[in-house]
């Protein structure tokens, strides 16, 4: 981040179970209101949370639900108190209110070329296809703010100069403001400078004061849709490369065999799941063959 700031990864902010000992220009303050949260509240949120995104919150996150929260909580903001948060949520489960609350406790955490390995994986497979004449299509299943897409965007330019206009990437989140964001294109410059060398920046950016906005070309081939992973997916063709990282983390074993049998479909056989790091997804049982740290092919 820009001017020696911090910010934590989401696994390292989950198992801070002390939110004061964070740093400070991260942490809640202690004034926006109170830190308590009753265990029948906690879960009722995450119960919550998980009908409707499919992910679960497990007792390591109760400071990461603090910290999403607390901005909310206190005199003359929105709630009273976590308990008021949680009667909203009943009143309406499906208005407005409750669309902020679970944009709150998505995670959005994401950098350009997040996990390089991935993507270096997807750039050897450009070159070895880079003579076929048929579309090379990706999805970025949780693709946050549009870090992860314009990187495979950034990546299919430098390997197929002359035909690039053949991938296609789709990028798709169940955070409607983090998908309008990642349209925009608009990025701080401290992030941009830290996450890619001067000479991508400056061919794959434009300056624009103390942000940094992509370029025509990387955006050309993205498009960015909403999309919750637990849902029908509307898709007519199959993808040669699923991009589903650092979302099986979050879900528990039910909902990881749900996101699995949703998207079996949508993989052409031969093709590529890249997974997160973090992520561990129950596919010894599955036609997938290990190609790589967390890159599997659908046999």
């Amino acid at each position: 981040m820009a001017n020696g700031e911090k910010q934590l990864s989401e696994e390292e902010f989950s198992h801070n179970k002390d939110w004061r000992k964070l740093p400070e220009n991260i942490r809640p303050n202690e004034n926006q209101g109170t830190m308590e949260m009753s265990d029948l509240v906690f879960e009722k949120i995450r119960e919550f949370f998980h009908e409707r995104t499919g992910n679960w919150l497990g007792e390591e996150k109760r400071y990461l639900v603090l910290y999403r929260l607390s901005s909310l909580v206190g005199d003359q903001r929105l709630y009273k108190n976590y308990e008021a948060i949680h009667h909203r949520l009943v009143e309406d489960p499906y208005g407005e209110d409750a669309h902020q609350i679970i944009t709150r406790l998505t995670t959005h955490y994401s950098y350009f070329f997040r996990e390089s390995e991935h993507f270096q994986f997807f750039q050897h497979y450009l070159l070895r296809n880079k003579h076929k004449s048929e579309e090379i299509r990706i999805w970025s299943g949780a693709a946050s703010t549009g870090e992860e897409a314009y990187s495979l965007a950034i990546s299919s330019i430098l390997c197929l100069p002359q035909h690039y206009s053949k991938v296609k990437i789709l990028g798709t989140d169940i955070s409607k403001e983090s998908i309008e964001a990642a349209r925009k294109g608009l990025y701080n410059r401290g992030v941009v400078e830290q996450s890619l060398p001067p000479n991508l920046c400056r061919e794959f950016f434009d300056s624009i004061g103390e942000k940094c906005r992509i370029k025509d070309a990387p955006r050309s081939l993205v498009q960015f849709s909403n999309l919750n992973l637990l849902a029908p997916y509307p898709f007519k063709k199959k993808f040669q490369f699923i991009f589903l990282r650092n979302i099986f983390y979050y879900l528990n074993a039910q909902g990881r065999e749900e996101v699995l049998d949703n998207l079996e479909p949508y993989l052409e056989k031969g093709g590529y799941l890249v997974l997160g790091r973090m992520d561990t997804a129950p596919l010894n049982k599955r036609s997938y063959k290990p190609e790589g740290e967390n890159i599997f092919r659908k046999v």
